[in-house]
């Protein structure tokens, strides 16, 4: 409070200050000790930071007082830190403008080639959105072509995966297995056959282009495949 006070402006407390202050991004941080910290003065509250693992509490514990002056600025420090390490998706722009956009997921399956299979977690990196998202929509939407076709990332059925057609129905691994998806002896399906996000992005190139050859898409599409595939150090010629 001694150092809020010498912070604090004409027509403000030392009190007020702090309640404006205590719950700002510049007054947080990290630690194991929180039960410890509340009613210390800060010189012991750098004594407890000073063991810390994490340079944001060595950086408090090497500072000489705490105040107005020291909160705010590292509030703004931290603030641009984070954006500039996790920036907010911007509206109508790439894939994060795609995120609700259900009607694509359903073009993107029912342009899933023959013999192929993707996952959760690739479909919703394509649209940038979730995995669990994704799988929401499929479960409370019926009659979306090749659902089945959307297994976990290590090529299994989902354990929450159900049929939501009437007319559909059966094994899916023996659907599956009718639509040319290997299966290797752990029961999970072949990665070889997998189409990545990127992959996915191929395929819709040739949904959305009326224009564009199939054969050409399909064939890139492989090139994809074997490009992730090839060995460290290797390369897989594109012509």
């Amino acid at each position: 409070m001694r150092m809020l006070s010498e912070d604090a402006a004409v027509a403000e407390t030392a009190e007020e200050l702090h309640a404006r202050l205590r719950h700002r991004l510049g007054n947080l941080t990290l630690t194991a000790v929180n039960s410890e910290l509340p009613s210390h003065p800060f010189e012991r509250k750098q004594d407890l930071l000073k063991g810390s693992h994490l340079e944001l509490n060595r950086r408090i514990a090497a500072t000489d007082r705490w105040g107005a002056q020291e909160i705010l600025p590292r509030a703004d420090d931290l603030a641009e830190r984070a954006i500039a390490l996790w920036p907010a998706p911007l509206r109508g722009i790439g894939r994060s403008g795609r995120s609700r956009d259900w009607q694509l997921v359903h073009q993107v399956l029912a342009a899933l080639p023959h013999g192929t299979w993707t996952s959760y977690g690739d479909l919703a990196a394509f649209l940038g959105s979730g995995a669990q998202a994704v799988g929401n929509h499929l479960a409370a939407t019926p009659g979306v072509a090749y659902a089945h076709r959307m297994l976990i990332s290590e090529g299994k059925v989902s354990d929450g995966f159900r049929w939501t057609s009437p007319s559909e129905g059966g094994d899916v691994r023996a659907r599956l297995t009718a639509d040319g998806v290997r299966f290797t002896v752990n029961g999970a399906a072949d990665s070889a056959q997998r189409i990545t996000a990127d992959d996915l992005a191929l395929l819709l190139t040739g949904v959305d282009d009326s224009q564009a050859d199939d054969q050409d898409t399909a064939e890139r599409t492989v090139q994809s495949q074997a490009r992730r595939r090839a060995p460290t150090g290797s390369s897989v010629s594109s012509r």
